[in-house]
């Protein structure tokens, strides 16, 4: 598994500020760097029932969205084009379960998006859990 590129404090610092899904209404703002944090805690959940050592994923999902601090948020769709996990399906789940979990604990949004978002994460999880031998209510209790 490949880490982050090289980078300055103040860059990886820049994410706190920030935003996350442009797209949907949220009834509160998520930074990157809340998103990255809560992807590590669920990287660790999943490493401790899958009974691996949960170190060298810790550090990856930390920084994992680091371009974000020049960009901005990039939604999934681009990013789907791109292997940023390289091979790591423990990264990309715990990814996508953070996401699955603020979306439905935070949003506003009652319209296709919100559910289009939420079954396309579902349908893309559906595969590593299973690689996994794990279930979704697993890692989300």
């Amino acid at each position: 598994m490949k880490y982050p590129a090289p980078f300055k404090d103040n860059e990886a610092l820049r994410m706190q500020y920030i935003s996350r899904w442009g797209i949907i209404s949220m009834n509160r703002q998520q930074s990157v760097a809340e998103h990255c944090y809560n992807a590590m805690v669920y990287v660790t959940k999943i490493c401790k029932l899958v009974g691996k050592s949960p170190e060298k994923y810790v550090m990856y999902l930390l920084f994992h969205e680091l371009d974000e601090a020049y960009t901005g948020d990039i939604p999934s769709p681009l990013k789907d084009k791109e292997p940023i996990y390289y091979g790591c399906p423990i990264c990309k789940l715990a990814d996508m379960v953070e996401a699955y979990v603020y979306l439905n604990n935070h949003c506003n949004d009652t319209s296709e998006i919100r559910l289009w978002v939420r079954n396309r994460l579902e349908e893309k999880m559906k595969p590593l859990l299973k690689m996994l031998n794990l279930k979704l209510e697993d890692i989300t209790k």
